[in-house]
């Protein structure tokens, strides 16, 4: 026996919505149809229930899914993936920051949240929201996301995800992350950073080579105070830091 199930709010309770938002995003086409397709299939094969292919009900019912209810099943996932794969490199944790950009859906909202590149003409575009993640480097799984809007750096956003770092970890990023303040600051939290050199920083001398391709050089601190952090602050960084140069063909 068949029953119609609809397609009201009961068909799509919190945790089953949860589910079939996650096999939307994982799904490479990515669209509500598809999803509500599948999630037919399954109701029909595992409940002897049919509901409408109209997906306005599994909208409305993703738009009310709590933000701070999937950051809590983002963080539980992740704790049970480290203690699955306690991998360490050197017996140190390693973890990867990376940035991107989100294009968003164009409504006076959003662009008012999340404003578009003002390099782009009127009329033209998307609004852009920048996000930046910590991700680990054995597992993949994503340790934390900050984000903001198109004006805000990668390296702001990746500052207020610091607490997620513990002492003894290692940061390993793109040029985008590598400023002498971050390496300092991170330094005295016990945090080591791994990243390719910025082509701008020419301020520096060999103070010892320790191989082929394999030195000890001397950053020197620039004359510039970082817009994020305070002049008192600045003013309290230590004029030099050493910092371990090797040179790689990739």
């Amino acid at each position: 026996m068949i029953s119609a199930a609809g397609s009201g709010p009961g068909s799509f309770p919190p945790s089953r919505t949860f589910w079939l938002f996650l096999s939307q995003v994982l799904d490479e086409t990515g669209c509500c149809r598809e999803a509500l397709r599948r999630f037919k299939s399954w109701l029909f094969l595992e409940e002897g229930k049919t509901i409408s292919p109209n997906t306005a009900a599994y909208c409305k019912a993703r738009a009310k899914l709590c933000p701070g209810e999937l950051k809590q099943a983002n963080r539980r996932l992740v704790n049970k993936i480290e203690k699955a794969c306690p991998w360490l490199w050197h017996g140190r944790r390693v973890t990867v920051v990376d940035g991107s950009g989100l294009s968003m859906p164009d409504t006076p909202e959003n662009q008012s949240a999340w404003p578009q590149s003002k390099r782009t003409k009127p009329g033209c575009g998307f609004p852009v929201m920048r996000v930046c993640a910590l991700f680990s480097l054995a597992t993949g799984a994503m340790a934390g996301l900050a984000h903001g809007s198109l004006q805000v750096h990668e390296r702001t956003l990746y500052r207020t995800l610091w607490r997620l770092l513990r002492k003894g970890d290692v940061v390993l990023g793109d040029r985008g992350f590598c400023a002498f303040a971050d390496f300092y600051l991170l330094s005295q939290k016990g945090v080591d950073c791994v990243m390719r050199k910025n082509g701008r920083r020419q301020n520096s001398r060999v103070i010892r080579r320790l191989g082929k391709n394999d030195q000890i050089v001397e950053w020197s601190k620039s004359g510039v105070c970082p817009k994020w952090l305070a002049p008192k602050a600045w003013l309290g960084l230590p004029e030099t830091i050493m910092v371990r140069e090797v040179k790689v063909n990739v």
